[in-house]
Order: C-alpha cells, then structure tokens, then sequence
C-alpha cells in the first residue's frame, strides 16, 4: 500500500497485514493468514521456496509432454519412412525409436532449443567451417570449466557452474543437429559406424567426469572444515561418534561414493545405448507380412513397451546427470549419493533384465 503524507505526497510503501486489508477481515483466520504470503509474494522471497516452485513447473511440463508424446506413439508406426516436415519442428514428428527413449530434458529442452535456434540463424550452413566435432570439443572445454566452479565452497559459485554444465549440455546437442543437418539426416538416429559417434561418446564422458569430481571435489572441502570440530576423523570407512563428537566420512569413503555413482551413469548409459538398438531392430525394421507388421505396430503402441520407454527415459545417463545437476543445486549431494549408492543398481539393472526379457520375447513373437 502507498503511504501519502498530508501533503498528498507519497512517502514509501507499507505491507498491509492480514486484518490491515478490509477484504480478509470477513474470512475466517486460517484463510486469511494462508492466503496472504501468496497474494503479497513473500513465499517466493526463500530460495527454497523457489527452487521448489521452479521443479514443480518443469515436472507439470515433463508430465503433460509425455501424454503428448504417448498420445502421438498410438498414431506412429515406425517402420513405415516418415517424412520431414517443412514447417517449423515439433518434438513429436518424426518419432524414432531413440528419440522416443531420450530422456525428458534433452527431448524437450535442448533438442528443441538447439532446432529452433539453427532454424532463425542458419548455423549449419552460415558457419560451414564449424564441425561437429569442434563443437563436441568446445563442449569439454566448458565442461571443465563448469566442475572448477562446482567445486567451490559457495553455493551461488556451484550454482553458476550448473549453468555452464547446462550450456554444455545444449552444445552437446547441437554438435549431434549440426552432423545430421550436414549429412541430409534429419531423423534422430545414433551413427555407431562414424568417427564422430566416437568422439561424441568420448566427450560426453569427459564431461560428466567433470562434473563428478567437482562435486566431489566440493565435498572434500565441505568435510574437511568438519573435521576441525571432531577430534577422531573416521579412517575406516565407517561414520558414526566417538566420545559423544559426531565423526566425518573418510576421504576414502567420500571417493567411493561419488565414484560408485560415476560406474551407474556409465552402466546406464551403456544400457541405454544397447537396447535403443535392439527396440530398433524390433520395430524399426520392414516385416514383409502383413500379420506380422500389425502384430509388430500393435506391440510397440502397447503399455508394456511404454513402460519399458519410459523406465529408460528416466534412467538414462544424461539424466542421471540431471539428477546430479539438482542435487548440487539444492546442496544435497552427500545425501544424493548416499541414498543411490546401492539402490541405483538395484533399479538399473532391474530394468535391464526386465528389457532383455521383454526383447527376446518380442523377438520371438515377430519371428526375428
């Protein structure tokens, strides 16, 4: 509210309280003292606060883009060419088997991101003489650059290195728009025969080794500064008190954590990459039998492969990287790894299993 003085001048402004306001002075005191942090915005004055609403907005968005997606898998058969549109791109056409178990971040953010962005610009025919690869090895550049500053013992420090870690993210999928524009191959496939597969691969583990030892590197410093108040730094591995002093984890066992979750992202993404070639064989390829082709359409619409799809959009490295990106973001990240340690390779390779099974059972339904 305004504050006037009797010369009609305004002299600063006042936040009206609850029963300040002649509006909530007929609601009851529950109500009126819930809905007045929303109405003058001081819920979104806490970090917390904000970060919370922010996840909540891209979940929503990631929830209703996959119904989409769904929706749009029911009308696809994908082993029948589909056509590149002219008009501007959708994530939702043409669908390929491995764009369909990219997971929700790339799909929806950075693939359209970097579309449209070569779209208004021309990057892939202006700036000929930018390769695939160049940008593939700026990316490791920036990678690096991003786990110095996550490193740090400042929260608004690892908080800009987030997003230097999210920029390279975006140019990892812009090398991968730049080699299919200049190759006439505007569907989403992985070329496992070119070089440039390779050195994609190469830097996208370079990458999220950047960004594993800068958290790990942080947590070094975070336990250090812990140990000055605890007379017995824990050597064995174990955490637990001594003499009524709380101990710290041992470097060792700080290690072992941040590297154990280091192995998952790589056994996913191996995962990932293994059987989005073996859905292609499936329902990628021609069946030259007109039952067999509809059995074939009627199993990929089916909820079963959807679950499949989605577990695999959820899991996969690139979102396992994600994962990591918000626990340093919300300065959790000894409570992340803790509680994925173990349970990340029980649900892995869970769903590994149940993906083996599926596809040998598929296989022996469509005869392939």
């Amino acid at each position: 509210m305004l504050v006037e003085s009797q010369h009609g001048r305004i002299q600063g402004y006042k936040v009206l309280t609850s029963k300040e306001l002649p509006v909530f002075r007929f609601l009851p005191v529950v109500v009126r003292e819930t809905m007045v942090p929303f109405c003058t915005f001081q819920i979104f004055r806490e970090e917390k606060n904000v970060l919370i609403c922010l996840g909540t907005i891209i979940t929503v968005f990631y929830i209703i883009m996959d119904i989409i997606l769904y929706t749009a898998l029911q009308d696809t058969v994908l082993s029948v060419p589909q056509t590149v549109p002219g008009h501007a791109y959708s994530p939702f056409y043409p669908l390929t088997m491995k764009l369909i178990m990219t997971d929700p971040t790339s799909h929806y953010i950075i693939k359209p991101t970097t579309e449209i962005f070569n779209q208004v610009t021309g990057f892939s025919t202006v700036f000929f003489f930018v390769t695939a690869n160049m940008i593939s090895f700026s990316h490791v550049i920036i990678a690096l650059i991003a786990g110095k500053f996550i490193a740090s013992e400042c929260i608004r420090d690892r908080r800009f290195g987030l997003i230097l870690f999210e920029f390279r993210t975006w140019l990892d999928g812009l090398d991968g728009l730049v080699f299919r524009s200049r190759a006439k191959d505007y569907a989403y496939h992985s070329h496992r025969n070119s070089s440039g597969y390779y050195i994609d691969l190469l830097c996208d583990t370079v990458g999220g080794f950047a960004l594993s030892i800068g958290a790990l590197l942080y947590l070094f410093k975070y336990f250090d500064k812990k140990a000055v108040d605890v007379p017995m730094w824990t050597k064995n591995g174990t955490s637990g008190s001594t003499n009524g002093h709380t101990s710290v984890p041992s470097k060792k066992m700080i290690f072992w954590k941040v590297f154990c979750y280091g192995m998952l992202i790589g056994l996913s993404s191996k995962c990932w990459d293994t059987f989005v070639d073996q859905m292609e064989g499936l329902f990628e390829k021609p069946i030259n039998d007109a039952a067999l082709t509809a059995l074939q359409t009627s199993t990929l619409h089916s909820w079963f492969t959807w679950c499949i799809i989605l577990f695999w959009r959820l899991l996969q490295g690139q979102q396992l990287l994600q994962y990591l990106v918000v626990a340093v973001c919300i300065d959790k990240i000894w409570e992340f790894v803790n509680f994925v340690q173990y349970l990340g390779y029980i649900v892995i390779i869970s769903v590994a299993l149940a993906s083996y099974a599926y596809v040998q059972y598929v296989k022996f339904l469509l005869h392939l």
